[in-house]
């Protein structure tokens, strides 16, 4: 029987464009693709998001990655990505009403120390969600499935009593591996039908 609503929050409740913000300095999506390719898989990127090193030791990682020419918009990209967030249509919406019909909701997010900054801008959406659990808090991540993990035992929840959705199709599998159901978000509309369909909306 689902009990909670658990939700990812970059791109699943907040639109994340540095991508497109990037190609707008680059004036080459393929060029931005590949330099936030770069910045993301990095070890450097995964240690920040554990919370493990701070911004200055991010940069001091990212930056020697890249040649003279892209230097600068790896910079760019180190400097602007948080601002990068935007609502996506409809999701503000669902997340209001499961909350009015008194579903707990949480969010597990791979997340540096600046969530928080996150949280500030967008106070109508955040303050509809009874917990979160953070990469930054745990040093876990969900794709080694540490955060889950973190998340079942902050929160004394049982994982079959929870629904996770986020964009992410490898990371739902993750979660439904450790008992989770998962719905892979496409966009508002689809999960609202599903979420009709559950009888949860």
């Amino acid at each position: 029987m689902i009990k909670n609503i658990v939700f990812d929050c970059s791109d699943t409740l907040l639109r994340f464009s540095a991508q497109d913000e990037l190609a707008k300095v680059t004036g080459d999506n393929a060029r931005a693709a590949e330099i936030k390719g770069k910045i993301h898989q990095s070890r450097s990127w995964n240690l920040y998001d554990k919370g493990i090193i701070s911004e200055a030791e991010l940069r001091q990682g990212i930056l020697p990655l890249f040649d003279e020419a892209d230097r600068p918009y790896a910079a760019w990209y180190l400097d602007n990505w948080l601002k990068c967030y935007s609502p996506i249509p409809g999701m503000f919406e669902i997340v209001a009403e499961l909350r009015e019909k008194g579903w707990p909701l949480y969010i597990v997010s791979d997340f540096p120390l600046c969530f928080d900054q996150l949280r500030a801008r967008f106070p109508d959406l955040f303050q509809n969600f009874t917990g979160l659990a953070v990469s930054h808090e745990c040093q876990e991540t969900k794709g080694d499935k540490g955060l889950f993990a973190y998340f079942l035992q902050k929160f004394s929840i049982d994982p079959t009593e929870c629904i996770f959705i986020d964009d992410m199709p490898r990371l739902v599998e993750n979660a439904r591996s450790m008992g989770f159901r998962g719905i892979v978000l496409e966009n508002a509309k689809a999960l609202r039908d599903q979420l009709e369909k559950l009888n949860i909306l």
